[in-house]
């Protein structure tokens, strides 16, 4: 979805969503019991994040990492617990936050109901609806400590060079460009020995274009992928109208490019995501 740009975000809802199987009666009443309409019902649904976190349903990741995790979670609920919140908002307004490897954000929202369908824990075909956004304004960010190479290669127990190496190719992807040094969020893990396409997205002008792609700026996505053989990769751009351009890489232009997209603070890593809150119980894990 697009951050204030309600009636694009209303069009690709429209397209999602399936048939309705709630009154409008129904849809205020589920609202009303599901969404983070005050700053008490907001802190409890944190402290539940923190526990489903916990028990990830997908690859579990290194306890290190996990353990971090749980202090950007208890910083977050420390700083909301400190802010003064609206007690009650107004109807179909509510909070949620989203989790990343760069920190977690809250967010002031607007709602209105999603349908969809699929398999449940079962095995057994449902029907299902949940709160999703249409408008979202961030309003605070705890953000991951950053950490010097040297003291980011302290954790896994390499030499800074070798860290160095990891972003250029795109194993460490939330990395931060401070001026001429790199700073990594403590909670940001390697990638594994195999590539994972990567998936970046921005909103605005990106200054000093690459020259493996130049016309960087038509564009506000672009996914990398590995060719077929070694040493052959393949970006796919896209812009907000859905119109598409492939370019073909050799492995020293797809890590000037990445290394150029990781560097830019108006780019958003989408593998950076680790998931996000917009309702009571709910948690999408990357």
């Amino acid at each position: 979805m697009e951050k204030h740009n309600r009636e694009a975000n209303l069009e690709l809802i429209a397209l999602a969503t399936t048939e309705a199987t709630m009154t409008k009666d129904e849809e205020f009443a589920f609202y009303m019991d599901r969404g983070l309409r005050n700053k008490a019902s907001l802190l409890e649904e944190i402290k539940d994040c923190k526990e489903r976190f916990k028990n990830p349903p997908k690859e579990k990741k290194s306890d290190a990492y996990y353990e971090r995790l749980m202090m950007l979670i208890d910083r977050f609920y420390e700083d909301v617990s400190s802010m003064f919140l609206m007690e009650e908002l107004n109807d179909w307004w509510g909070y949620g936050f989203q989790i990343r490897e760069t920190g977690i954000t809250l967010l002031l929202e607007h709602f209105v109901i999603m349908y969809d369908e699929g398999i449940n824990d079962a095995g057994k075909w449902e029907n299902t609806h949940y709160l999703v956004s249409d408008e979202s304004f961030d309003i605070h960010q705890t953000k991951a400590n950053l950490l010097t190479l040297e003291e980011y290669g302290n954790i896994y127990e390499v030499a800074a060079d070798t860290v160095r190496q990891w972003i250029r190719r795109g194993k460490i992807r939330s990395a931060v460009k401070l001026g001429s040094e790199w700073r990594i969020p403590d909670i940001a893990e390697v990638s594994g020995r195999k590539y994972t396409p990567g998936h970046y997205i921005w909103d605005g002008y990106l200054p000093d274009a690459p020259d493996v792609i130049p016309d960087i700026n038509m564009f506000d996505e672009v996914s990398i992928q590995p060719g077929k053989a070694a040493g052959e990769w393949g970006a796919m751009l896209h812009d907000k109208k859905n119109q598409r351009s492939g370019r073909a890489m050799t492995t020293k232009m797809k890590e000037k490019l990445e290394l150029y997209l990781i560097s830019q603070p108006e780019v958003q890593c989408i593998n950076n995501y680790l998931g996000e809150i917009h309702q009571r119980g709910g948690i999408d894990h990357e």
